[in-house]
Parts: C-alpha cells; structure tokens; sequence
C-alpha cells in the first residue's frame, strides 16, 4: 500500500522503489519501529528472495529504500518487507542517508507532496589498468548484490512550478562533515548511469 517496486531477480535487490510523501505520511505512528521484523516478500520467486539470515554478520545494515518514518500506521511495517532493503554500509545508513531521509520528509511543509525514486546502482571505476569495470561485493546465500550507490530522484511542484532534485550517494563511509548539496546531480546523470528512463514529470502530479 505505501510504495512501488520493481525488483531484479539477478542482484536480489529492488532496481527502483516509488513512494509518495506528503503530510499524511508523515503523521505520529502509533505502530513503533522496535516492534516490526524484516520479511521475505513473498510475491517474489524463493531462488531470488532476500532472507533475513543473508544480512546477519555481513557487515553491512539492512537499508530501508522506502523508509519506515515516510509511511502512515496503515502500511509502515511493509517497509520492512526484504525486497524494500539492500546492503548499505552502516556509516552511510545511519548519518548522510538518515541526514538525506530526514531533509526530504521536512521539504513536506514547504512542498505539501514529494515524488520519490530510490535506485541502488553499480557503477563502474577505473582499475590501475585503465579500464573501467562493474565491481560488487555478494552477501548470504541467497547472493544479494552489495549496491556501489544509491540514488534518491525527488519530484515535487510548488505554484505550478515542477523541480527536481536528485542525489547520488556512494555505498561507504563518507565524512559527517559532508553537504548533501556536494551529492546533488542530475536527473539526466541518473537515467543514464542506471538505465531507468523516468516518467514524464507532470505524471507523476496525477498519482492519487
């Protein structure tokens, strides 16, 4: 009920999460987060299916993509269904990306209604030979692809006037001292690195 998924069945993770934000997400839950338990998604076939066991003692936290505090009592312990998770490092999870979720959900009051698209991406880095190449760690015996970035695309419309904002955070430990602005890129930067062609804006206006 709270978000949209596409998954690839080959990195065991989401390829995109959609959810919508707006001042009825945002209301005091009565549901606490202590009390939710991660979950196989059941709706995917069991050779791809993320299992809770695949993230114990990897290193890594479980990643929220749609996080729990964006979703209304309703639907927010969906989030902690596997398919909306990836391996993130824990440095990244628990300062800049918690920095990032939270910026986003206070551009509520200024916004009233925020559209966004969350991608874990693997990027290519240029080795000592001078070629390029696509480099992931895999956790669990499941295999869950280790993401290198995450992506948040954030369309939103104030008088009329469509924006958008769109980051791109590296999978590691990042300096607490850093800006969220230093991460900003752009939409067409994204749809390139991540092969995921986004809708035409004013679509995403009409979701009710």
């Amino acid at each position: 009920k709270g978000f949209v998924i596409g998954f690839d069945g080959r990195t065991r993770n989401a390829s995109w999460v959609y959810e919508k934000l707006n001042a009825d997400s945002l209301q005091e839950k009565k549901i606490k987060r202590s009390h939710c338990y991660f979950k196989q998604d059941l709706s995917i076939p069991d050779p791809f299916r993320a299992k809770d066991k695949d993230f114990r003692n990897s290193g890594f936290d479980r990643g929220h993509l749609c996080p729990f505090a964006d979703l209304p009592d309703s639907c927010a312990e969906e989030s902690f269904i596997l398919s909306n998770i990836s391996p993130q490092d824990p440095d990244l999870n628990r300062r800049l990306w918690y920095r990032l979720e939270n910026h986003l959900r206070k551009l509520v009051s200024h916004y009233k209604e925020l559209h966004i698209i969350t991608l874990p991406l693997y990027l290519p880095e240029t080795q000592e030979d001078g070629k390029r190449y696509v480099h992931y760690q895999v956790i669990g015996e499941t295999g869950i692809a280790v993401p290198t970035h995450f992506a948040k695309a954030i369309f939103t419309r104030k008088d009329e006037v469509i924006e958008v904002f769109v980051y791109l955070l590296p999978n590691k430990k990042i300096s607490s001292e850093s800006s969220l602005d230093s991460f900003k890129t752009s939409l067409e930067h994204v749809e390139r690195i991540s092969g995921v062609l986004f809708p035409e804006l004013e679509s995403f206006f009409a979701i009710e």
